[in-house]
């Protein structure tokens, strides 16, 4: 059984290039959503059991992981049309 599927050959064996760099965008925006979704039910948590201070600081973990979300975002507008143009080459 895989606990994980590796990437194509052409992705993990090639020189850092931007269709590997998107790739690992990719995963990096993958790990941010499954921490937005922790993070927004830790929320929801401390606020039902009334726990203002721990949903203070949750909210503000989960507001870093949706701008580290977003800055993941610019990258991956920057670097496809780059790898576009690599995978035409």
């Amino acid at each position: 059984m895989r606990l994980h599927t590796p990437l194509p050959l052409h992705i993990s064996g090639a020189p850092a290039r931007p269709l590997r760099d998107a790739a690992l965008v990719g995963g990096g925006k993958r790990a941010e959503h499954y921490e937005i979704a922790a993070y927004t039910t830790l929320v929801a948590m401390a606020n039902a059991l009334d726990r203002r201070d721990a949903a203070d600081r949750l909210q503000e973990i989960l507001s870093q992981e949706i701008a580290t979300d977003k800055k993941l975002d610019g990258l991956a507008k920057q670097l496809l049309p780059l790898a576009n143009r690599d995978a035409e080459d």
